[in-house]
């Protein structure tokens, strides 16, 4: 009969989709505690409706007759993935990564670009020793960019993106850019003002055959008395001072090279702030109001810059006096004390015959500061040459010259040079850097005009003012530092990758590129939890985390969320849910089994109406 044949095809339709579902479930199940895994739910719907009767249309005396139709079964409507958001759930790796948002991570697969959800990065140096892919799941390649520069730069182009190993070198960087702020007071007076003097001066570089000079700038407290008449005294002041290396002598077994210095005070061109001015200048120029001044021995009275004025600093002295003449005669005595803890730091310095820097000893740096000049450190990096011991495959210890990057301070002294009801001028200069120059207030303290001379340093001081309150100076920034080793990675909320050095650095190495796509319902399921493009889902729409304003590159906001560092999002299965759908689908499989088994019967009762 053609009745329960349909009956037992209709039920069978019923038993196999109610098996799909339950199969459904069980994968639902089976991945609850699967990273970024996205539950399917699964819908049923009718076969397809099979026409008994049409329908009659009513002609005035009966009513139209509608048409009877009969569902010929069931079939799966659809399996799609649920994108709720899963929980995240804290696992404190470093690499691990949640999405608090709508987005995907792109990797590269060998069938293409894919989606996933599943942040647990980790890294492979099979290509790069040194540069580690970061991948995902079974060797997807993570995409994104890199940066250059400390800087990266998004756009619809990703690449693979390669890490440094931990304990990769960091070289070390020369200071370039140093910036300051701060308020310089309007009356320079008080704790800030009083000055001290030179401790220590310290020199590096390489020393020469020849006679090899450095000069330098100390401070130190300056007392003048003139005709017996002590007319200033105790007053810090910069004093320039020159060292002189003689030729070495060199030890009779040749294996040790000594070499002895002297130190005078000098004055030289742009001498600043020395204790005695020359004039007039070698050029015969003068300046109004001077007095002219020339040593005893110099009957030529030679006054060209450049002439020793003050008498000699031999090692273990700590003070000079000078006596000298004026024109319309009299004497003036100037000594000054360097202090009995002066110590001259002679340890950076080489004497190599082939260096690899092949600069002469130059000052490294020189504290100290004048009485009228407000003055503040400022940590710097320079490049040195150090020392390293070497052992050669034989045993032998070598010792070997580097190139290193060193901190050192640089000293920036403040003087106010001239005040006014509308303006007020400080000059400015680094040591032992050299840079100098101008910073113009107004009457209101507010900085009008600075400039900056000299040096390799750019020292940015656009950030002051002058007030009627204690000086405040800082460094607020400098972009050097000293050599150092990758000691750990981390990702922020906005997917970059940045990498911590023993040296302090904190390094942008990174970002990781996020994506949607219009219709993620129509996103295909792939091994894993990757999913791929479709005509369905649109093309994969390429941005960054938490872009709520677009991206440094011009990528537009996609609305792929933030992310949540040392966090893997958990599976979304819903135990009880999934479990209420077993039971439904178990009594959905009873129910169609049941009505095999009512047909099966019928059939037989008709058989046996033929005995």
């Amino acid at each position: 009969d053609m009745g329960l044949s349909r009956a037992l095809y209709t039920a069978w339709t019923g038993l196999a989709t109610h098996q799909r579902a339950l199969d459904n479930t069980g994968n639902n199940l089976a991945n609850s505690n699967t990273v970024g895994f996205k539950s399917n739910d699964f819908l049923f719907t009718n076969l397809f409706n099979q026409v008994l009767t049409g329908s009659t249309p009513g002609d005035g005396i009966r009513a139209a007759v509608g048409a009877t139709t009969m569902g010929a079964g069931v079939t799966t409507g659809a399996i799609s993935p649920n994108w709720r958001a899963g929980a995240p759930e804290s696992t404190g790796r470093n690499l691990d990564v949640a999405v608090n948002g709508q987005g995907f991570f792109l990797v590269s697969t060998p069938y293409g670009a894919a989606l996933t959800r599943d942040g647990s990065f980790y890294l492979d140096h099979s290509i790069d020793p040194n540069r580690r892919l970061l991948c995902q799941g079974a060797g997807n390649l993570v995409q994104g960019w890199m940066a250059e520069g400390g800087i990266v730069t998004p756009g619809t182009t990703t690449t693979n993106i390669l890490l440094p190993a931990v304990g990769d070198h960091l070289p070390g960087k020369t200071t370039g850019n140093a910036a300051l702020s701060g308020v310089l007071p309007s009356n320079p007076t008080g704790a800030d003002f009083n000055g001290s003097a030179t401790r220590t001066l310290e020199l590096a570089g390489n020393l020469a055959e020849g006679r090899n000079t450095v000069r330098a700038s100390i401070h130190a407290p300056v007392t003048r008395t003139g005709n017996g008449v002590e007319t200033k005294s105790g007053e810090f002041q910069e004093i320039p001072v020159e060292m002189v290396f003689s030729d070495p002598v060199v030890s009779g077994d040749g294996l040790t090279t000594s070499w002895s210095w002297t130190m005078s005070a000098v004055d030289w061109p742009n001498p600043g702030d020395p204790p005695i001015r020359i004039y007039p200048a070698a050029d015969g120029s003068t300046v109004s109001g001077a007095v002219s001044f020339w040593n005893a021995d110099d009957p030529d009275r030679n006054r060209a810059a450049g002439q020793i004025v003050g008498g000699e600093l031999v090692p273990g002295s700590t003070s000079v006096e000078t006596v000298l003449y004026p024109e319309g005669g009299g004497e003036l005595s100037v000594s000054f004390d360097i202090g009995s803890s002066f110590r001259i730091d002679v340890s950076r310095m080489t004497s190599l015959a082939d260096p690899p820097v092949a600069a002469g000893p130059r000052v490294w740096s020189v504290d100290g500061a004048a009485t009228d000049s407000l003055s503040r450190a400022v940590s710097v990096f320079e490049e040195v040459v150090a020392f390293e011991r070497v052992e050669d495959a034989n045993g032998d210890i070598a010792m070997r010259a580097v190139r290193r990057v060193q901190e050192r301070q640089e000293r920036l002294h403040f003087t106010r040079t001239s005040t006014a009801d509308n303006e007020s001028v400080w000059s400015w200069k680094a040591t032992p850097e050299g840079a100098s120059g101008e910073l113009v207030f107004n009457g209101h303290g507010d900085l009008t005009t600075w400039t900056s001379n000299g040096g390799s340093i750019n020292f940015d001081l656009s950030d002051f003012r002058t007030l009627a309150t204690s000086a405040s100076v800082e460094a607020t920034s400098q972009d050097g530092f000293v050599d150092g080793f990758l000691q750990d990675i981390s990702i922020d909320h906005n997917g970059r990758f940045f990498g911590s050095y023993s040296n302090q650095v904190v390094e942008l190495l990174a970002q990781l590129a996020m994506a949607t796509t219009p219709n993620p319902s129509g996103l295909i399921g792939s091994s894993g939890t990757l999913f791929h493009a479709s005509a369905a889902s649109g093309d994969i729409m390429i941005g960054v985390a938490g872009d709520a304003g677009g991206s440094a590159g011009g990528l537009p906001a996609i609305g792929a969320g933030t992310l949540i560092p040392q966090h893997l999002e958990g599976s979304n299965t819903e135990l009880a849910i999934e479990f209420t759908n077993l039971i439904s689908i178990e009594r959905g499989y009873q129910a169609n089994a049941r009505v095999i088994s009512t047909a099966d019967e019928m059939l037989q009762q008709l058989a046996a109406l033929k005995r």
